[in-house]
């Protein structure tokens, strides 16, 4: 079996092919149940990705119209009224910036680009765009720890979100002059809310994405099944949900040593694969 034509690549699936090439068929391509848990204690774990999920919903309702003060009247929990808090001050200070107004506000944005045959997305917790040419990608990640700035580097979702936002741009020759070298992705950390993590783009670097994106992508189409090999770091296999079916062992690691590893495979907090109909993928116009 082979992943078909027309496939829905995301920052989370090549992300998966990179980390295990075995864990990319087994989700992807033979679609196998997951039969055991990410990491323990499961409940905690669950309650804690929920609140995740939460946060990203109140920032969304945020940003298409609903009052901070109506908001806050619906939080719940003492993780998700420390991230509120953050996130409220730090939006505080960004709209008190004379160049607020100036942006327009793309709250959980999707875009959709072909690729080899095959489409990538990308989908973004937030998008501000200026006239001037400048765009910035915020995305939300409420993670216990606060990753090094190399892991970032290192990450997809790193690569993914600027390219295909650009090759969008592209595509619909809508990029202003000199739109590459005016974007940035920020990652803001709930937890460290002075901490966010900026990487600007720039053309060489949308020419390297665009080679390396390309080539990663014929080669999971090129690939036999038998090639599709296990990962050699099994540290990784603590937290994989297939780690009994690759006789990678039973017990799943627990998140504070997903976090402690940076942060393992599937990153606590990290949601902009979830809640993702792929099927069902709007274009975004401006």
């Amino acid at each position: 079996m082979k992943l078909a034509k027309g496939f829905r690549f995301s920052q989370g699936s090549l992300q998966d092919f990179i980390d295990c090439r075995r864990r990319f068929e087994l989700r992807y391509i033979t679609r196998q149940a997951w039969p055991a848990v990410e990491s323990e204690p499961y409940l905690d774990n669950e309650h804690f990705m929920q609140q995740g999920q939460r946060f990203h919903q109140l920032v969304q309702q945020y940003f298409v119209g609903i009052s901070m003060e109506k908001l806050s009247t619906m939080i719940q929990g003492p993780d998700l009224m420390i991230w509120w808090g953050n996130f409220r001050e730090f939006m505080g200070v960004i709209e008190a910036s004379e160049e607020w107004k100036d942006f327009q506000i793309l709250p959980e944005t999707i875009f959709s680009v072909p690729i080899e045959g095959d489409y990538l997305l990308a989908k973004l917790d937030l998008l501000l765009i200026n006239e001037d040419g400048r765009s910035l990608i915020y995305d939300w990640k409420t993670s216990r720890k606060r990753p090094r700035r190399l892991w970032l580097l290192d990450r997809l979702q790193t690569r993914v979100y600027p390219y295909v936002y650009i090759k969008k741009l592209l595509l619909q020759n809508q990029l202003p002059e000199g739109g590459i070298d005016k974007l940035k992705m920020i990652y803001w950390f709930t937890d460290y809310p002075d901490g966010a993590v900026e990487f600007s783009y720039s053309e060489k670097k949308y020419r390297e994405d665009e080679d390396y994106l390309t080539s990663l992508v014929t080669l999971i189409h090129r690939l036999e099944e038998d090639e599709f090999s296990l990962t050699t770091d099994e540290k990784k296999c603590r937290f994989c949900v297939y780690r009994s079916l690759c006789g990678r062992g039973i017990m799943a690691g627990t998140r504070n040593e997903e976090e402690n590893t940076m942060l393992g495979i599937d990153w606590v907090g990290d949601l902009s694969d979830m809640d993702l109909d792929f099927d069902q993928v709007p274009e975004i116009e401006f």
